[in-house]
């Protein structure tokens, strides 16, 4: 999709992971279809943001010389893992790992 932003939503309820990638990293799923969005997830997880940056570069690499090509761009990945669970409203007494005092959101 060019020019445009790709956007989605997901019940927040125990979150394990959370990952913002620039559309050159996005084409993992379009234009380039290498996996879905919880596959790229998954992927990010597993092998970490260059393997899913690598993965973009051979597919524009293998299309460099297509009409409708595109050139590359940027790709960019920011992954967060281990995020809190249980962390939100009516949650206030849930422990941070490794802490032996509850936590309390500020």
């Amino acid at each position: 999709m060019r020019g445009g932003t790709v956007t989605g939503s997901r019940s927040l309820h125990d979150p394990h992971s959370a990952a913002l990638l620039s559309n050159g990293a996005g084409r993992v799923v379009s234009p380039y279809g290498l996996t879905d969005w919880p596959g790229a997830l998954e992927l990010l997880g597993t092998n970490g943001p260059a393997d899913s940056i690598r993965r973009v570069r051979q597919a524009e690499a293998r299309t460099s010389g297509d009409l409708d090509a595109r050139a590359p761009d940027d790709a960019a990945v920011a992954h967060c893992t281990h995020l809190l669970a249980g962390y939100g409203p009516g949650r206030e007494n849930v422990q941070k790992p490794g802490s032996t005092r509850p936590y309390s959101p500020p």
